[in-house]
Parts: structure tokens; C-alpha cells; sequence
């Protein structure tokens, strides 16, 4: 025991514990001594401990904290004395509980009593409230949704069933486009120390597709037929903007033909819970462009050195032939080197240029050059063969002429010679065979033809006795055009300045004797005054030409006025019901 000998002071947290007798003696003269007994007693001690001093308020019912104590037997209080859920033995129930800081005291009874203290925190819970702004989407929203955290950030979505909700698992974005349709609890979980979940149901009803096109963003309003769009969802609406578009509001069909021209935008509309529209620009032009074209034949030979230049009607486009190779073209122009060109047939299609684009195709044919070769069955014959003498001709059509150009009676189509009707003599015979240029329009086989000229636009004559015509200075070539029937380039058109001479030696075919001879030809004009349109005689009066004239027009270049050996024929080319014609010798 610790104690001061003159004050008789005691200091019992330093003495060890024990029964002791203490003793006070007087210091006079007479000292007198007294004493008593002083128990000094141990100390309790207590401990108190809990297995955590900090618990979320948001944990199960079922969790609790137990203390840990060295001194059973003590009795609890808390400080604040109300919030914390704590019962007699010092169990703590946090769900209970309000949140706060608190001091838990023990106390154990008895004379030595003696009070241990500890803090217990209980933590608020996070806030895991988010929210979207709708309960349903369409799966065809092709926007995405973003949902409304208004608590505590940070945390993470979680859906039941797990599959089939397009979402993001950070931001709990979702993507109904890419989503299945069905019903969804999006969980939310906060990621602090007091973790908290909240859900949400999310409905994705199917969103039927308003997506729709058409073949061609451009079309004519020369296209034939109506042009229909691929619908993905039938059932919708059609509507345009602007007005003039010819539309079918139910099936999308546009009939070109009677619509506008502008540019329009289509709208295509789903009704219902899931309604959507889509959009398509179509433009309607002005009429499909001519895209007619011929050339002069439609065979060449293959030795023609000279090129073969096509009428176009719309200029500007691309030519094309199938098959691709063999024909030497120019694509842009069009014209065919034949002498270039392999032996074969090719279709040459003609595609006009721009947005209303249209195509016509022609058949050409090179032709392999042509066997003259002929034969008769002896070259010697005498004037006494009063019989016709044939040839064998291997490529027919052709003519024959002889040298020297009398003597020898033959026939210069067939060939046929008369031996007893011609001169004794040595003849050379020649056979020159058919123009390919002629082929589309044959030579007539007739033995006193004076020309033949088909409309290859050209004036080669074909007869094999060479007149030629040409056009005269200071006059107009004529045009091809389509005949009477509709036939391209099978007629001239002549402009009233258009003049076609073909020279003296045609005009000596016609007799002196001026015996009959007939001329046909189908003429349409667009003048009712009296014209001349064909000429035989001198050209001028103060020179030797002779020749004939092929002319529509009315001046002295048409016609042979005053000058030996004259004739024309005019009429009144606008008569009805037929025009009137005079041959004027």
C-alpha cells in the first residue's frame, strides 16, 4: 500500500491490493497510538471489442454485431441515447438502426466499478435510383436510350433475362434496334462501401421496318409502265412532297408518264404502336432522249477502204457492239472502218447520254469480199451458133461487161452470149460483182437498166456502168430521211437548193429518136406552186454538158430551158386527191 507517512495519505492505483492496518502515533509527551484496517481491492478491467465498428444500414435483417468482453456481467448504454438498435447484451442490429456516429459504454457493477468505451458508426446506404423516360420502346428505333441516374453514380446495370436486351452494362444505355422483343428488369448496383440495387422494367415491343426503295433514284417521264418500289412491311402509307407526283398511296406505284417534273421526297409511314417512317428522293425528268441512229446499209464489205459514218438522232451518247471485239468502231462517233473490221455480224447499240437515257440497237454486217470468178464452157464460138451461150457464176447478182465494149452480143446481167448476133473477134469479159452497199436494195435484173442507186448516201452507181452522180457547186447535199412506209434512210430530202447531176453519158442512154422511155418516183412536198423535179438534156444552153438533173425546185439549174434534146417533168405536187404530172419533151 502506498502511504504517506506524515499526511497518512493513501494513493490506491499504486498499491497493491490487500487488507492493511494502519497506525498514528501522537509526537507530544505523551504519545498516544491508534489504528485501523484499509482494504485496498483490485480493479475490474473490463474490455469491450466489436468484430467491426462500422456497418451500412441497407444490410440483410439478419446481420447483427456481438460484443467481445473480458468482464461479463456490465450493462451497456449508448451516447446519443437513441438511433443505434441495442439490446442488453450489447448485440447491434444495423438495419434497425438510424444512421449515425455512437459510443457504446460498459459498465460492471460492484465498488470497484469501472466503464470501457467504443464508437459504432452506422453508414447510409447509396442511392441506386435511375430512372428512363419511357417503359416501352420499339424495336425500329434506330435512336439509342439513355437512362436518368439521379443517385449515386459509378455503378452497374445488370438485365433479367440476361440475353436479349442490347444495353450497356456501365451506362445502361440500350439499343432497341438491336434488342429482341420481350419484357426486361434492368437492375441497377451502386458500386460504394453501402452498395444499393433498384429496377427498372423495360418493354421492347417489335418494331415492324418502314424501309423501302425503288429500282432507280431518276426516271423519264417517257418510261413505259409504272415503277413499284420493295417494300420491307407492307400495310403503310405513301405520301410525296411536292404535289405532281402520280403515286399510288397504297402500293408506292409512280406512273412516270403523268407525273411532274421536280424532285420529290416519298415518305412510307407503319401505323400503330410502333409507327415509323422512311424516306426515298426520287426525280422525274423530262421525256427519254431519240436514241435512233442508222447507217447508210446495213452490210459492207470487207475490202471498202472507206469509213461508214451513222445518222444520230440524239448526239452525244456512247456506242457499244456485241460481240465486243471484231468491229473496228469509234464508240463516241460511231463509225466503222469496214477495211479494218473482221468478217462477221455485230449488233451496235446506241445508249444516249444524260439522266433520261434510252437505247436502240442495229445490226451490221461485214461481208467477206466476194468471188468473181465465172466460167463458160468453151472460149472460142462460132457465128454460126445460133444457141446462147451461159457461164457458171459463183457469187451471183452481179454484171458483165466486155472489151472492146462492141462486137459481142451479151447480156450483161446473165452473161448469155449470142455468138451467131456478134462480130467475129477477141473479146475480154469481165465479171465485177455486187456492191455490199447494194444489198439491201438489189440490183434489178433487167438488161436495159441505166442506173441503180440505193439511199447509202452516196451517188454511186451501182449498175456497173458508172454513172455517177455529183452534187453541184454552190447547191446542198441531200439528207437521208424515212421513206413513206417509215423506213430509215430510204429517201432524200431536198431543201429546194439541192442539185444531183449525173453527167453526159446517162443522157446518151436516152435515144435521139426520142423513143418512149418511163420514169417513176414518189416525191412529197410541201410547196403547191408548179415544180420540176427531174431533167434530161444540155445543161446550159452555151456549152456542150449534157446530162440529167435530179432536182425539187424551179430555176434554170433543174432544168434544160432552150437547149437541144430538153425534157422535164413537173406537176402539182399538192393537188388533191392525187398530184398531176407533165413530161415536157
Amino acid at each position: 500500500m502506498i502511504l504517506n507517512t506524515s499526511t497518512g495519505g493513501i494513493t490506491p492505483s499504486t498499491s497493491t491490493a490487500g487488507t492493511y492496518t494502519v497506525s498514528y502515533t501522537t509526537t507530544g509527551p505523551c504519545p498516544q497510538t491508534s489504528s485501523t484496517a484499509i482494504t485496498i481491492t483490485a480493479s475490474d478491467s473490463p474490455t469491450l471489442s466489436y468484430s467491426s465498428y462500422s456497418s451500412c444500414i441497407n444490410v440483410d435483417s439478419s446481420v447483427s454485431f456481438s460484443p467481445t468482453l473480458s468482464i461479463a456481467g456490465g450493462s451497456f448504454s449508448v451516447s446519443p441515447p437513441s438511433g443505434l438498435k441495442i439490446d442488453s447484451s450489447g448485440v447491434i442490429t444495423p438495419s434497425t438502426s438510424s444512421v449515425g456516429s455512437y459510443t457504446i459504454a460498459y459498465t460492471l457493477p460492484g465498488v470497484c466499478s469501472e466503464t470501457v468505451s467504443v464508437s459504432f458508426e452506422i453508414l447510409p446506404a447509396d442511392d441506386p435510383t435511375f430512372s428512363f423516360s419511357e417503359s416501352s420502346y420499339c424495336s425500329n428505333l434506330p435512336n439509342s436510350i439513355t437512362p436518368t441516374i439521379s443517385g449515386t453514380p459509378g455503378g452497374v446495370f445488370s438485365a433479367s433475362p440476361s440475353v436479349g436486351l442490347s444495353f450497356d452494362s456501365s451506362t445502361g444505355v440500350i439499343s432497341p434496334s438491336g434488342s429482341d422483343d420481350g419484357t426486361y428488369i434492368l437492375k441497377y448496383t451502386t458500386s460504394g462501401v453501402c452498395s444499393a440495387t433498384s429496377t427498372a422494367t423495360i418493354t421492347i415491343n417489335l418494331g415492324e421496318s418502314s424501309s423501302f426503295y425503288y429500282p432507280e433514284n431518276i426516271y423519264c417521264k417517257g418510261t413505259l409502265g409504272t415503277v413499284t418500289p420493295t417494300i420491307e412491311t407492307s400495310g403503310g402509307t405513301f405520301t410525296s412532297s411536292p404535289t405532281g407526283l402520280n403515286i399510288n398511296p397504297s402500293t408506292g406505284e409512280i406512273n412516270t408518264s403523268l407525273s411532274s417534273v421536280a424532285t420529290y421526297t416519298i415518305e412510307y409511314t407503319i401505323s400503330g404502336i410502333c409507327s415509323e417512317t422512311s424516306e426515298f428522293i426520287l426525280v422525274i425528268n423530262d421525256f427519254k432522249e431519240d436514241p435512233n441512229f442508222s447507217y447508210p446499209a446495213t452490210s459492207y464489205c470487207v475490202s471498202d477502204m472507206s469509213t461508214v459514218t451513222p445518222t444520230i438522232e440524239t448526239p452525244g451518247g456512247t456506242f457499244s457492239i456485241s460481240p465486243p471485239s471484231g468491229l473496228n468502231i469509234n464508240l463516241t462517233t460511231g463509225i466503222i472502218n469496214p477495211s479494218l473490221s473482221s468478217v462477221g455480224s455485230y449488233t451496235i447499240q446506241y445508249t444516249t447520254a444524260g439522266n433520261c437515257q434510252d437505247t436502240s440497237s442495229s445490226t451490221i454486217e461485214i461481208k467477206p469480199e466476194d468471188n468473181p470468178s465465172f466460167s463458160y464452157g468453151s472460149n472460142l464460138f462460132c457465128t454460126e451458133n445460133i444457141s446462147t451461150v451461159s457461164p457458171t457464176i459463183v457469187t451471183l447478182g452481179g454484171t458483165f461487161t466486155s472489151s472492146p465494149t462492141a462486137g459481142l452480143s451479151i447480156d450483161r446481167i446473165t452473161g448469155f452470149i449470142t455468138p451467131s448476133t456478134s462480130d467475129p473477134g477477141i473479146y475480154n469479159i469481165t465479171y465485177t460483182t455486187p456492191s455490199a452497199k447494194n444489198l439491201a436494195a438489189p440490183l434489178p435484173q433487167i438488161d436495159n437498166i441505166v442506173g441503180h442507186y440505193p439511199f447509202d448516201g452516196s451517188y454511186e452507181d451501182l449498175s456497173g456502168k458508172n454513172h455517177h452522180g455529183e452534187v453541184l457547186p454552190t447547191t446542198d447535199e441531200p439528207v437521208l430521211t424515212v421513206d413513206r412506209f417509215g423506213n430509215p434512210s430510204s429517201a432524200y430530202q431536198f431543201n429546194g437548193n439541192t442539185v444531183l447531176y449525173f453527167g453526159d453519158a446517162q443522157a446518151q442512154e436516152f435515144p435521139d429518136d426520142k423513143d418512149s422511155f418511163s420514169i417513176s418516183v414518189w416525191i412529197k412536198y410541201d410547196d403547191s406552186l408548179l415544180k420540176d423535179f427531174i431533167s434530161i438534156g444540155n445543161y446550159g444552153c452555151d456549152n456542150d454538158i449534157r446530162g440529167s438533173i435530179i432536182r425539187l425546185g424551179g430555176n434554170n439549174e433543174s432544168e434544160f430551158t432552150g437547149c437541144s434534146r430538153q425534157a422535164k417533168i413537173d406537176g402539182d405536187l399538192s393537188a388533191p386527191p392525187m398530184a398531176t404530172f407533165s413530161l415536157r419533151l
